[in-house]
């Protein structure tokens, strides 16, 4: 029994793979033995590509249409519209499903584009995609031109925050034109504009204009009229500074258009302000009662007070008001007078105070209390108007060897910064001796400030030139230079330029210990070369003037140079002195040169000769070393009626309150006052 189950077991066991493969088909029908097909044919996220245009189509309410929107502004340009006869679409469709045309394929979307969409099972859906032309809203004139007989269209000003159009105000003797007058205007893209373009109207009162934009609704009312506008400004403000009698802008009447002053405007202040240039000679005096060459006013202006072809005064505060074109709106315009100011006070011709005598060269011009002192002269003139006062300086106690009529000493004179008067001998009288003194006034005799050499032997290994410089109070704290033309026969000496330079400490000179500084600067052999420092200690840097000479065939030249010792560069000023004359003498030089500061600028005044005339100047000297221009004047003579000699002069200054004054001596030409001032 236990065998027969065991075998029966095996047999079981043998036959269950086939037994399970009959059992698995008689459980399954027909209908079962593959999954059914979708149906699934649906289309979305259709973008179409035109250019560098992208439209994304939306599918709309009944399943089958897709609608993508053309702006207008594109459906109005030919070429965009060409773009989209070639554009690129991009689609999705059900998975399985299979479109004809294909997505990426190029289509005409200018008209309708049917797809037909296949699902797996073989059903189909139709799409149709449909462009939607865009409107616009936008109302505006874009360009307005009236025509109203003559030879220029007026042209109107579009302001489309207050939709108007306004046009220039026509003079009142054309005011008739604008009565029957024909606009020509452009509108936005589609719109149309009721009265049309090219209709006649009565443009004398202002016109309206009702736009309608394409989209039918969107409508705008316009104002089409002349200008009336609000502003009130001066935009551009220019002077000619003229000579002579003034007359109307743009005559000659003396006019020089080359000295032009463009005005800087500050619109939020409603101020105009400028500077003098540097003043060529007929500016001195200085004529500031002109025309403004230029004032150019808001578009329209109505009015201006004063008018500005009334010529005014422009050295002080000028005022304009500006009426606009409305007629009610004004504005107050202030012209600030120039910052500093540069005019002559008074002018003696030298024959008013020689008497027409011109034997006597007065080289140098110096102020003692209310007087000027002309040196070799010892005239005195009124310093307030150049008249000749009584009397002459006293020079009691000095060497009566030199109390010559031809020759009195004090042969050049000067002042130190505190303004006192100082007087020195000529190198070629007293041995060689170099004597200085000091006035405390006019009429009292001078005192002795030092003789140099202090030894007899070396008086002849010193010489002293023509002119000298001190630099701070004599008083006090200062220096005296002078140049040392002793070894003038000297190459090298005459080469390098070499001056003595004393020290003042409390009022005391040291006359035994003097400096020798060399410029490195040519020197003229009568030792004219000028040396003068920036402050009380000799250090750098300097100015030195120099005269020319003709030394055989060589020719020197004038110059001012400025900088270190032996290290100098030439200053860069309205001059241009050139080359010695022939006949030995430098007929271009530099005679005297002061520093000075005015109105927190740092500043120098110089005089130089050509031989023939004389010019005085300011220059500005900049933080950097360089220097400007600044005002300059030249003073004519004619050298058959007047001799210059060795071509000396010089000037003096004092400040008083904000003003400096020059009071200047170009050896006989004459004695000229000038006043700087600030307004």
């Amino acid at each position: 029994m236990r065998k027969f189950s065991i075998k029966f077991l095996k047999t079981v066991l043998a036959l269950l793979p086939a037994l399970f493969v009959v059992l698995y088909f008689s459980a399954c029908s027909e209908d079962d033995v593959l999954p059914p097909k979708s149906s699934e044919k649906a289309m979305s996220d259709f973008n179409i590509s035109a250019g560098g245009d992208i439209f994304s189509a939306t599918l709309q309410s009944d399943g089958k249409t897709f609608h993508f929107m053309v702006p207008f502004a594109f459906s109005q340009d030919p070429a965009k519209m060409n773009q989209l006869k070639t554009a690129t679409p991009t689609f999705k469709i059900s998975t399985g499903a299979t479109a004809n045309p294909a997505s990426g394929q190029s289509q005409d979307f200018t008209q309708d584009v049917t797809y037909t969409v296949t699902a797996e099972d073989e059903s189909t859906a139709v799409y149709t995609v449909h462009r939607v032309e865009g409107t616009s809203s936008e109302a505006a004139f874009l360009s307005f031109s009236l025509y109203v007989g003559t030879e220029t269209d007026l042209v109107g000003v579009i302001d489309d925050a207050n939709s108007t159009v306004y046009f220039p105000r026509l003079p009142e003797d054309l005011q008739e034109n604008l009565k029957d007058a024909v606009p020509t205007f452009t509108l936005s893209m589609g719109a149309t504009a009721n009265p049309a373009t090219g209709v006649k109207q009565d443009f004398s009162e202002p016109v309206e204009y009702v736009v309608t934009a394409h989209d039918g609704t969107t409508k705008r009312t316009w104002t089409v009229m002349q200008h009336n506008r609000t502003d009130a400004d001066i935009v551009a403000f220019y002077l000619d500074l003229w000579e002579g009698t003034q007359g109307a802008p743009g005559t000659e009447a003396g006019h020089n258009g080359d000295l032009r002053i463009i005005a800087d405007i500050d619109k939020e202040t409603r101020t105009i302000t400028y500077e003098l240039p540097m003043l060529p000679a007929w500016f001195i005096p200085a004529k500031m009662t002109v025309f403004p060459a230029v004032i150019q006013l808001s578009e329209g202006w109505s009015g201006c007070e004063p008018m500005w072809d009334v010529p005014q005064d422009f050295s002080k505060d000028v005022k304009y008001t500006i009426t606009a074109e409305d007629g009610v709106t004004k504005m107050e315009w202030t012209v600030k007078a120039p910052k500093n100011y540069m005019q002559e006070k008074w002018y003696v011709d030298y024959k008013t105070y020689t008497g027409g005598a011109h034997d006597q060269n007065p080289n140098s011009i110096a102020l003692v209390g209310d007087y000027l002192v002309v040196s070799r002269q010892l005239m005195l003139i009124n310093k307030s108007d150049g008249t000749v006062a009584a009397g002459t300086l006293n020079n009691t106690g000095l060497d009566v060897d030199f109390n010559n009529e031809a020759n009195p000493w004090p042969f050049f004179v000067t002042n130190d910064d505190a303004g006192h008067l100082i007087g020195g001998t000529l190198n070629a009288w007293n041995n060689n001796a170099f004597t200085l003194v000091k006035w405390t006034n006019a009429t009292t005799a001078p005192e002795k400030l030092m003789v140099f050499p202090t030894k007899v032997d070396d008086i002849v290994t010193c010489g002293f030139g023509r002119k000298f410089q001190v630099v701070g109070d004599i008083t006090g704290k200062g220096l005296i230079i002078a140049s040392n033309i002793a070894g003038a026969a000297d190459e090298v000496l005459w080469d390098q330029g070499e001056h003595y330079v004393w020290k003042i400490t409390g009022g005391v000179v040291d006359t035994n210990n003097p400096d020798k500084l060399k410029t490195n600067i040519r020197m003229h052999n009568y030792g004219y070369q000028l040396l003068t420092p920036l402050g009380t200690d000799p250090v750098a840097p300097w100015y030195v003037g120099s005269h020319t000479t003709k030394r055989g065939d060589e020719n020197l030249y004038a110059n001012l140079q400025f900088g270190a010792l032996g290290d100098m560069d030439m200053v860069q000023g309205p001059f241009d002195l050139g080359e010695a004359s022939a006949n030995g003498w430098g007929n271009h030089m530099w005679l005297y040169q002061k520093v000075f500061t005015f109105d927190g600028m740092n500043m120098i005044a110089t005089l130089s000769s050509s031989y023939a005339d004389y010019c005085f100047a300011l220059m500005e000297r900049k933080a950097d070393g360089t220097h400007v221009p600044f005002a300059t004047t030249t003073l004519e003579w004619n050298s058959t009626d007047f001799t210059n000699g060795n071509g000396s002069g010089s000037f003096t200054m004092e400040k008083i309150g904000n003003d400096i004054f020059f009071y200047l001596l170009p050896t006989n030409k004459g004695i000229a006052c000038y006043r700087l001032g600030k307004f």
